[in-house]
């Protein structure tokens, strides 16, 4: 069982993602980024995937890989474009 974050529009709100304090730059989130938040979760919790907020962010829960497989063609067939993508790399590292 796992579960991948959902974001917006390249990034937003990820400052709000739990990171450690210091971390090396090999430290890595994987993603799905989307265009259209709310239309993505819609689209998730229509077709039955367990979608939660937790602290502004969403996550979607899967059981394996042929699972996530199916949540990503379920947004690309309802035309939500989507990217996987390091978050990491979104959040400022001042």
């Amino acid at each position: 069982m796992g579960s991948i974050r959902i974001v917006e529009n390249r990034c937003a709100n990820i400052g709000q993602a739990e990171f450690p304090t210091f971390y090396m730059n090999d430290f890595s989130v994987l993603g799905i980024v989307v265009h259209q938040l709310e239309q993505a979760v819609s689209v998730l919790r229509e077709r039955g995937y367990l979608v939660r907020e937790e602290r502004g962010l969403n996550r979607v829960t899967f059981k394996d890989n042929q699972q996530l497989q199916q949540i990503l063609a379920e947004l690309a067939g309802r035309k939500v474009e989507y990217s996987l993508s390091d978050l990491v790399g979104c959040a400022y590292q001042g």
